[in-house]
Formats: structure tokens, C-alpha cells, sequence
């Protein structure tokens, strides 16, 4: 049999060329890294020239051939949502042992997903904001629910500050069924000031615009009136409900002026190697995962082994999973 050693800058590039190679009897022997990319050796499979069969005896039926480790190592990535490119590191170490490739993934998943604890257990200010429909309110009224849950007697409001249409008749709804007042800026006053008013005697949840742009220039406003009365934490809110590219340039679009994430819609199928490559490589830390819109229960810390345990529930099935 005839093997080949192919070295390209990236995986992908090196099985592309593979294929052009050997078609689709295509075997990846071994791969490894090196300093100028990845290098596979590979080999196609010799088939001999078809006999005709005797008259007397019939043509055996064809064997199914098992598919090659390496090809079904890079499409189980894909089914969970993983470039395989992210893997690149780990199927250089692993070599052919792919179950450890990733094993060696989650390693690194628990080691580099950063986790901050739940804004509520401090004593600070808290803001949510995030994209139209990603239940950014939802998650600020979890949170107020929580706070006051754990601290009966301090006094919380929330402050609101989303213009739109039906915005503060929802959070007035909110703030009647968890007993927490409702507070929103006085005619000509800002947002900041309104915050500087309320947060010499209260502590603030304050729901944001939906605009990001405007949320943005806001939220510097907020750091800067509230740097004297208390910390101010600010949560982005990405919901896992299949538009997990779009919701990330919506966060993105607010630089650095968040503090975490919190993913939202939790109940929602999407394939979890796609929120972990995002977790990963933004360097964001993950505060927390809000499960439902229930307000007493509904939002969970986040935990490193419950997106491993997320991850291995995927693979196992071959398919996607709901966060665990």
C-alpha cells in the first residue's frame, strides 16, 4: 500500500488534500504537530481489477468498510458543534487514540472556561443587558429574586431603563409579583443620574436598552456615576436558541463593557461545543445559566463540569444535548 506525508498549515487543509489524493479510499495513519503546521501520513487502499465471476457460482455480496477513525473523529466534532480546527492541539497529542483526544479536550475545557460567582452574592449594583428577546429582564428579575431571597432586609430596586414600548410595564409587572419597588428616571433626568439618586439608599438592578449601541454608551455613563456608591456588574445575556452567531456580534458589540456571560434559553437544543468554542475563545467569563423564565429558580451558577457533562452527553448520542 501506498502511504504519503502530507504537511499543511491547519488539519482541515491537510485531510482536503488527502481526499484530492486518495478519494474516497482515503486512510489517515497517523497525524502529529509540527512547528510548520500538522503533518498526516495517509495511504489509499489498493483494489485489485474486478474477476468475472463463473457460471456456476455467484459474485460474493460487497463488505461495508468500516469508515476511518480520523474522518468519523472530525464529523462527531461537527455534530457537536466543535471546529475541528479547535481540536488540533489535542489530535496532534492524542494521536490515533481519539478518545483521549477528548478527554483532553474537556481537561482543557474545566482549566480555561473562566467562572465568576453569581453578582448577588457581593454587594453591588447590577445591570443586564443583551439583544431583543434574549431575556436579559428575565434574568435581571432572577437575579433581584435571588439577591432578596439571600438578604431579606436590604433594601433593592429595580431602575428602568429600557424605553421601549411595554419595556417598563413588564418590569412594573415583574417588580409587583417579587414585591421589589420600581424606580425609572424623572422627566429630563438621565439614566446615570437617575442611579446616582436611587443608589445612595438602594441597591440597583437595573434593566438596559435593547439597542447595544446605546446600551454601550449607557453603561459607561453608569460606571463612571456609580464609581462612588457601590461596584456596578454588568451581565450580557446570549440565549441558546440557534442563533448563537448572531447574539454573539450583538455582544460583541459592547467591547469590553460587560463583566460575563449568561446564557439564557437553556432549554433549547444547540449543539454545546458551539457556546464552549465561543466561551473559549472570547476569554469572557460564564456567570451563570438561567434555565427557565421561572424568577425563584430559574437561573443556576455556572459550572465547568456541567458543560463537560453537556459535551460528553452529546457525543454519547451522536447528536445534540440541552446544557446539563
Amino acid at each position: 500500500m501506498q502511504t504519503t506525508t502530507i504537511v499543511a498549515p491547519s488539519s482541515r487543509i491537510a485531510l482536503e488534500r488527502v481526499a484530492e489524493m486518495f478519494g474516497p479510499d482515503a486512510v489517515v495513519y497517523e497525524t502529529r504537530r509540527t512547528r510548520h503546521g500538522v503533518e498526516i501520513v495517509a495511504g489509499g487502499i489498493e483494489r485489485q481489477a474486478p474477476r468475472m465471476p463463473q457460471a456456476a457460482t455467484p459474485a460474493p455480496a460487497p463488505q461495508p468498510r468500516g469508515r476511518d477513525p480520523m474522518v468519523r473523529f472530525i464529523a462527531q466534532a461537527r455534530a457537536v458543534g466543535i471546529d475541528p480546527e479547535f481540536l488540533t492541539g489535542e489530535m496532534a497529542a492524542a494521536g490515533t487514540d481519539l478518545a483521549d483526544a477528548w478527554s483532553r479536550f474537556l481537561i482543557r475545557v474545566e482549566r480555561e472556561v473562566k467562572i465568576v460567582p453569581p453578582p448577588h452574592t457581593d454587594l453591588a449594583h447590577v445591570c443586564v443587558v443583551g439583544d431583543s428577546g434574549s431575556a436579559k429582564t428575565t434574568t435581571l428579575a432572577q437575579l433581584a429574586a435571588m439577591a432578596r431571597a439571600s438578604r431579606p432586609g436590604e433594601r433593592i430596586t429595580l431602575l428602568s431603563g429600557d424605553r421601549r414600548p411595554g419595556a417598563r410595564e413588564q418590569l412594573r409587572v415583574i417588580g409587583a409579583l417579587l414585591k421589589i419597588p420600581v424606580a425609572e428616571p424623572a422627566r429630563g433626568e438621565s439614566l446615570a443620574e437617575a442611579a446616582r439618586r436611587l443608589a445612595r439608599k438602594e441597591r440597583l438592578f437595573i434593566d438596559m436598552p435593547s439597542d447595544p449601541r446605546l446600551a454601550a454608551c449607557e453603561v459607561e455613563e453608569l460606571r463612571a456615576s456609580l464609581e462612588r456608591a457601590g461596584r456596578l456588574t454588568v451581565l450580557c445575556t446570549v440565549p441558546l436558541s440557534g442563533q448563537l452567531a448572531r447574539h454573539r456580534q450583538i455582544a460583541e458589540m459592547f467591547s469590553q463593557g460587560f463583566d460575563a456571560y449568561v446564557l439564557t434559553h437553556a432549554g433549547e437544543t444547540l449543539p454545546p461545543g458551539a457556546v464552549l468554542t465561543m466561551l473559549l475563545s472570547s476569554g469572557v467569563p460564564l456567570a451563570g445559566i438561567g434555565r427557565s423564565a421561572d424568577f425563584a429558580g430559574g437561573y443556576d451558577a455556572a459550572r465547568a463540569t456541567g458543560l463537560c457533562r453537556m459535551v460528553a452527553a452529546a457525543l454519547s448520542t451522536g447528536a445534540t444535548a440541552t446544557l446539563q
